[in-house]
């Protein structure tokens, strides 16, 4: 043992112990989940005993919560909580929330009005003898779950019940449906993008931005914490890293967390960039064709996209506000005189 960690056996002896059974949740157990973080990323024993030396147990187990949240993202409610893993947060897209939806709509739709044709979109069946009125998302239905679904109370979250009305779920399920039938091609621009990045290292950011909004918004970005809601991950049964993980994991959410925000500048490119979009649509387009040419084959093929620089001086007039003030107001009349 080094003497940190003689030191800390020793105040972990005195100090007010949580239940010898306590595995995580709501118990405080800041001396515990110093030894759990330690377990992954030893210098935290340092860490946390130099808090403890210079402000005291009370005050060990708020900087044990903030310090996990300064390098994951996600403050865990108790230093309890730490004893079950790493509190990762997956911020992936959730189209029955309406937060969620207002961001992702316009990337989604985008890319539909370039690869879709919206009047093939066939909308999602509907499942007989349910009150569709109550289930926010009817394609997500689980028959399994109950012999009657209208027994759950209409606050069982589960279900995710909410008094949402058929407009809205309408919506919910085509945003769902354009994601499905696009997702591969929206794959293709982000994986170009950032293999162009990683290839060249002089991708202009605005690429970068626009590759994390598409991403998000399909799910395509390969990063569990990007692609994945904390719904998905619990019904998908995954348990929660362990610290002795803490490497690889604090690399993948560090990662997420940069993807997260470009999410909103990317969209506001995608909106109100025209040449951005001149040449987004042009690499949707090609990137469905490599799918048609290469099926399963076509990401091999991501780099034939092009993402050129938009710093000339024609497209920074092209994006600029400037470019319009001449539509808006003209330009002042001068008296010319006649020639001779």
């Amino acid at each position: 043992m080094t003497d940190i960690e003689e030191l800390f056996t020793a105040i972990n002896w005195i100090s007010p112990a949580p239940e010898e059974d306590v595995q995580g949740g709501d118990e405080e157990c800041p001396i515990m989940a110093a030894y759990e973080i330690a377990h992954g990323y030893p210098p935290f024993l340092h860490i946390a005993f130099d808090e403890l030396h210079a402000h005291g147990y009370e005050a060990l187990g708020n900087f044990v919560v903030n310090w996990v949240e300064e390098q994951f993202g996600r403050a865990p409610e108790t230093t309890g909580e730490v004893l079950y893993g790493i509190p990762i947060p997956y911020e992936g897209v959730d189209l029955t929330h309406w937060e969620d939806r207002i961001r992702a709509a316009p990337t989604i739709y985008f890319v539909e009005t370039v690869l879709g044709d919206p009047n093939a979109i066939i909308p999602a069946e509907q499942l007989s003898l349910i009150d569709l009125s109550r289930v926010e998302n009817p394609a997500a239905y689980d028959p399994g779950r109950a012999e009657n679904p209208l027994d759950y109370d209409e606050e069982d979250e589960d279900l995710g019940l909410d008094t949402v009305d058929e407009d809205e779920r309408e919506e919910v399920n085509h945003l769902a449906k354009l994601v499905s039938d696009f997702g591969q091609a929206a794959r293709i621009v982000f994986c170009s993008i950032w293999e162009t990045q990683n290839r060249i290292h002089s991708v202009d950011k605005v690429w970068l931005d626009i590759a994390c909004a598409i991403g998000w918004a399909f799910s395509a970005t390969g990063n569990m914490s990007v692609d994945y809601t904390e719904n998905e991950i619990a019904d998908g049964g995954w348990e929660m890293a362990d610290w002795n993980d803490y490497e690889p994991a604090h690399s993948a959410v560090q990662e997420a967390l940069l993807m997260m925000k470009r999410v909103d500048p990317g969209r506001d490119a995608i909106l109100f960039n025209p040449t951005a979009r001149r040449i987004l649509r042009e690499n949707l387009k090609l990137a469905r064709s490599l799918l048609k040419e290469h099926t399963h084959d076509a990401y091999k093929h991501c780099t034939e996209l092009r993402w050129p620089s938009l710093s000339t001086a024609i497209e920074r007039w092209a994006d600029s506000p400037a470019r319009h003030l001449r539509q808006r107001g003209g330009r002042t009349k001068t008296t010319r005189p006649e020639s001779p």
